[in-house]
């Protein structure tokens, strides 16, 4: 149905994000499935298509309280077609979809329709149900099967990218099985796939900042989930949310380098800037956790076992990462963190979809193949430039092959073929590089460390950083190879000539 208040809503409040009318479509398909066995009327069907339509239009407003600011504004305007008594009940249920239904009940409108409260947490489980599926805002969630039975109501689903719907969807189910005649069950036909498989993310319908949107709140949705954990922890957080963290930072500002033209007139520069400013805090915690990590693995214990130095040594290190973990709370804690996050809420859900309605028309494909035969320019100026000898310049190239190796694993399911291969040679240069750099920050550290370090560690180090070396040669050379670029680049054409 269309609601042309709603759209007036939408303009008035930067309210386009797809996200609202993908969790329209997934609380209509559950609505009609369940109506006769939850007792339904016609005139509930329409409420709960506002409320879905309405449940995230306070976003642009103020983000953290988006629930009750969403729920003011359908009071305060209204909805041409809707009485007075039916706007105070679509707005109660745009207060009852978020997460907290205790805060939730605090509003004023319910002392209002005190009498509808059975009526109405009927119709929130519903719109909860459907939020949570599309939780990723990416509508990677597709609903196969509805099937209410005696005891159960099963909803067979196929995730996507974003798992974590799945989890947010059954999170949400708490007043469905308060509210509703049946338990809520869940059944999950989607293949378990990498993260870095991008298939239900950018497909060959997605404009290019479609696809920015889409990739760019993948990675928000990484970023909020670890930090929640690391806040969460009851002791010490486990080392590898804050690298998922700082591994989704990094892909986050990869993904508005690879659009920076379509982005240019937004926002995203200065996010940019501050998310290389909070990667820069975060870098040493992290490279303090991979050097504790490393001298835990049983290769290096064994060749330093039988140095008296080495107990003291080990115990002088953990006590400094622990000190550096320390911080990691803090800084993820602060309100500046706070406002950044709110920052990029409002590019996400305002500033991009306004941007999508107005670009123009063209497939990602063809921007992405042109991007990527970019990379191969800067690949080829490297080869005949490169000095191996300067870690510098070793560490620069590092940064350029993750960036562009994040690019091929976004645009590989539009673009696929030899660009596959591009971001496993990549990622292999990188991953290389990777270890020279370790090595050659953890050697530095050792310069400086105290106590005594151990001699036998520092000669071990030496011999992997000289593998790591030999490693890179190897990919480097793959990847320079006159055939393979030559196979690459001729792939990369087609699609570009494709859309022209």
């Amino acid at each position: 149905m269309t609601y042309p208040a709603i759209e007036a809503l939408y303009a008035k409040y930067k309210n386009e994000d797809p996200h609202t009318r993908y969790v329209a479509v997934l609380a209509m398909r559950i609505f009609d499935a369940v109506r006769e066995g939850a007792g339904f009327i016609d005139q509930d069907r329409v409420l709960l298509e506002c409320a879905a339509l309405l449940h995230d239009i306070g976003y642009s407003t103020d983000p953290p309280n988006h629930a009750a600011v969403s729920a003011d504004i359908v009071l305060n305007e209204g909805v041409q077609g809707l009485t007075r008594q039916q706007c105070q009940l679509v707005a109660a249920v745009v207060r009852l979809h978020q997460r907290n239904i205790k805060k939730a009940l605090g509003h004023p409108v319910f002392s209002d329709v005190a009498e509808e409260m059975p009526r109405l947490k009927k119709l929130a489980a519903v719109l909860r149900v459907a939020d949570g599926l599309d939780h990723g805002h990416i509508q990677d969630t597709v609903i196969t099967a509805i099937k209410p039975a005696r005891k159960y109501c099963t909803i067979t689903i196929r995730s996507g990218w974003y798992k974590g719907n799945l989890a947010w969807a059954e999170a949400k189910g708490d007043v469905w099985n308060e509210a509703m005649p049946w338990v809520l069950r869940w059944k999950d036909v989607a293949p378990f796939r990498s993260r870095t498989d991008y298939r239900d993310v950018v497909t060959l319908e997605d404009s290019p900042v479609g696809a920015a949107r889409k990739l760019l709140y993948a990675q928000y949705r990484i970023i909020m989930e670890n930090r929640e954990a690391i806040l969460c922890a009851d002791e010490s957080p486990d080392p590898e949310y804050l690298h998922d963290l700082r591994v989704a930072l990094r892909r986050f500002r990869a993904a508005l380098d690879l659009f920076e033209g379509p982005l240019r007139d937004t926002g995203a520069s200065a996010i940019n800037s501050k998310l290389d400013a909070l990667g820069d805090e975060l870098g040493p915690i992290r490279d303090s956790n991979v050097w504790v990590d490393f001298l835990c693995r049983e290769a290096e214990k064994e060749a330093v076992c039988n140095d008296p130095v080495w107990p003291e040594f080990y115990r002088g290190q953990c006590a400094a990462d622990a000190v550096l973990n320390g911080r990691l709370r803090v800084i993820l804690a602060r309100d500046s963190f706070n406002e950044l996050i709110n920052s990029l809420v409002r590019f996400l859900k305002s500033e991009l979809p306004a941007l999508m309605r107005m670009e123009k028309k063209r497939q990602v494909c063809v921007f992405g193949a042109r991007r990527l035969l970019d990379v191969f320019e800067r690949i080829e100026a490297y080869r005949k430039t490169m000095d191996y000898s300067d870690s510098e310049q070793m560490h620069t190239l590092r940064k350029l092959c993750r960036k562009e190796r994040y690019w091929t694993e976004f645009l590989t399911p539009v673009l696929k073929g030899p660009s596959r291969l591009l971001g496993r040679q990549l990622k292999k240069i990188a991953d290389a590089l990777g270890d020279v750099h370790d090595m050659d920050v953890h050697l530095g550290t050792l310069a400086t460390s105290e106590p005594e370090v151990p001699f036998a560690l520092i000669a071990h180090m030496k011999r992997r950083r000289i593998h790591a070396g030999k490693m890179f040669h190897r990919a480097w050379s793959k990847l320079t190879d006159k055939p393979f670029r030559k196979n690459v680049d001729r792939h990369l054409q087609a699609c570009r000539k494709k859309g022209e």
